[in-house]
């Protein structure tokens, strides 16, 4: 049988230099110029010159499953369960988001070298 590689990774890691920030760390006038509602977050990346971005809280807990290299249905299936959600409805808004944050290089495929 003729196995071919996958083109999909199976592993992504979070880049090592992004930061998470809850919004309430910041100022009211930050807040409020940012749009900020409880439970956002802001994706930070250092010594990077690309603005931080405004997230909510369910793609902040994504995001936090690849801190370490883990594939895509793990990740998915630990946050339905922080979510208390089914992984099919998870899996659904997560992959244009994953996506996303693949093309904007903010997840990485694990090489063993990220």
């Amino acid at each position: 049988m003729n196995e071919h590689p996958s083109t999909v990774p199976q592993r992504f890691v979070l880049a090592h230099d992004v930061e998470l920030v809850v919004s309430l760390e910041l100022g009211k006038a930050q807040q409020l110029e940012l749009g900020c509602e409880a439970g956002d977050f802001i994706l930070d990346r250092k010594r990077q010159r690309t603005p931080s971005k405004l997230i909510n809280g369910a793609t902040a807990l994504l995001l936090e499953q690849f801190r370490t290299p883990r594939d895509i249905v793990k990740a998915v299936v630990a946050l339905s369960g922080d979510l208390n959600a089914s992984p099919h409805a998870v899996l659904e808004i997560a992959v244009p988001v994953i996506e996303t944050f693949v093309r904007e290089r903010i997840l990485l495929a694990n090489t063993g070298e990220n």
